[in-house]
């Protein structure tokens, strides 16, 4: 490897970490804009930021989207993002049983669904993620929906414990 190889890296690696803060997953978009501007408030040049873009392009970790202002990230990308990991269907399951403690712990109260998923949004669940947790949970029989809300089974209230 050569010296400009390995500044070349420690620029994409600057680079992933800054989209990180946006929580993308594979094929999400990224502004292309705030990243830049993030990494020369780092001090990387334009040239050094703009030669790491045609690298990741070319390793297949970022292809440009419909918006010249943002780009966005493949499956090859974001396995070599920080801490990146999908959840699992089970671990969505227990985020929701997570936040659903914080208003009852006890089966067949209401709980506002919305509230539980503000709450997961902001963890950097996805809707799609959380709504397929829902739809476990129900065919487990932990939750009935009621309406805008949900109540916890039995069987739910246990999965707490």
């Amino acid at each position: 490897m050569t010296s400009s190889t390995n500044a070349n890296d420690a620029v994409e690696r600057a680079l992933l970490e800054a989209a990180a803060i946006y929580k993308p997953r594979a094929g999400e978009i990224v502004p292309l804009g705030a990243v830049h501007i993030k990494l020369q408030k780092a001090g990387f040049s334009a040239a050094e930021i703009n030669a790491a873009f045609s690298s990741m392009e070319a390793k297949g970790w970022i292809t440009g989207s419909q918006s010249p202002a943002h780009f966005k990230l493949t499956e090859a990308g974001f396995a070599e993002m920080p801490g990146a990991m999908s959840p699992t269907v089970e671990d969505v399951e227990r985020a929701v049983l997570e936040v659903t403690a914080a208003y009852t712990r006890k089966a067949n109260e209401i709980v506002p669904i919305m509230g539980v998923n503000m709450k997961l949004q902001e963890k950097g669940y996805r809707a799609d993620e959380i709504a397929d947790a829902f739809e476990s949970m129900i065919a487990k029989g932990w939750v009935v929906i009621a309406g805008t809300f949900f109540k916890l089974t039995p069987e739910g209230a246990a999965e707490l414990a």
